[in-house]
């Protein structure tokens, strides 16, 4: 099963995730705030997760800050999520 860890604050986009990709093969962790996601990402193994979906704007710590932590141990394929609309939002999230 492929797993994926969705970090948003957004509840009900992470339980819509959920019930959309459980019945296609996935295996869906959420995490609801940044320090949460942040302790869940710096303690798991290097593949755990197949993809992560962040959301840049979190509660307790940004998104930018966290895919910033997830790149020094690892490089799992994360997908930014926002309704940003800038476009420094765009590059820096690219980097």
């Amino acid at each position: 099963m492929r797993r994926l860890l969705v970090i948003d604050d957004d509840m009900g986009f992470c339980e819509m995730m959920t019930d959309y990709l459980m019945p296609e093969g996935f295996e869906v962790i959420s995490i609801y705030n940044g320090m949460d996601a942040l302790k869940q990402v710096l303690t798991a193994a290097k593949d755990e997760y197949d993809l992560i979906l962040l959301d840049i704007t979190l509660p307790g710590m940004n998104g930018f800050e966290i895919l910033q932590r997830i790149r020094s141990r690892q490089n799992t394929p994360v997908i930014m999520l926002t309704g940003r609309t800038q476009r420094i939002d765009r590059i820096v999230g690219s980097r």
